[in-house]
């Protein structure tokens, strides 16, 4: 008898401080179509400072999604710029 298997629940933030631009893209890619399935509205990337790279790729990754109604990166007090917000259609 074949046995389901349960999806571990999707968390509402992402953090790929550390990774390369190549695997924060896989990262990414696997993480939202998650979030897509568990029907959550908003979710956070964490990304950090650094050289901006990562933030880059972010707002690049989410250019022209279908399924993001807006983005917008922390503000310096809460999050800092090192969160990028994002809020799904």
């Amino acid at each position: 008898q074949p046995s389901i298997i349960q999806a571990k629940p999707v968390g509402a933030s992402l953090n790929i401080i550390g990774f390369h631009v190549d695997e924060a893209t896989s990262a990414l890619d696997q993480y939202f179509d998650r979030v897509l399935m568990s029907g959550l509205k908003q979710v956070r990337v964490i990304h950090g400072y650094g050289t901006g790279a990562l933030k880059n790729l972010v707002a690049s990754f989410l250019k022209g999604k279908k399924y993001v109604d807006r983005v917008q990166l922390g503000d310096g007090e809460q999050s800092g710029y090192g969160v990028t917000t994002v809020y799904l259609k």
